[in-house]
């Protein structure tokens, strides 16, 4: 099973997405802003990081960033409860964004997308 983390400034969401993953069998780590989801790619190697765009210190795009110069082959699964008309959207597909999901995130979408992203990487 795949390593997730799980970047997100709203500490019931991660909690939900940890345990969630948790119980279907994923190895999960949790960061609560982009300055901490950083510390853990450069100290540690994850199959997936689900990425909240707006975070404190650094936010998501800034994540990314460090993200394509550390661990490229890291897929990333974009989460927002803001919606900009597809703006952002268009901007960070120069990452390695495998799927962009809206908040509230439906559970049983994201292992969905998880499974897929697992398929791809075989």
């Amino acid at each position: 099973m795949s390593k997730v983390l799980i970047a997100d400034d709203e500490e019931e969401a991660v909690e939900v997405l940890s345990d969630f993953l948790t119980d279907i069998g994923y190895q999960t780590k949790t960061a609560s802003d982009g300055e901490e989801a950083i510390a853990c790619l450069k100290s540690e190697k994850y199959d997936i990081l689900i990425l909240d765009l707006r975070m404190p210190r650094i936010d998501g795009e800034g994540v990314m960033q460090v993200l394509s110069e550390h661990s490229p082959q890291t897929a990333v699964i974009i989460t927002t409860g803001y919606s900009d008309g597809g703006e952002t959207k268009e901007r960070i597909q120069q990452y390695n964004v495998a799927h962009y999901m809206e908040k509230p995130i439906d559970l049983d979408i994201l292992e969905k997308v998880i499974k897929d992203i697992e398929k791809k990487k075989q």
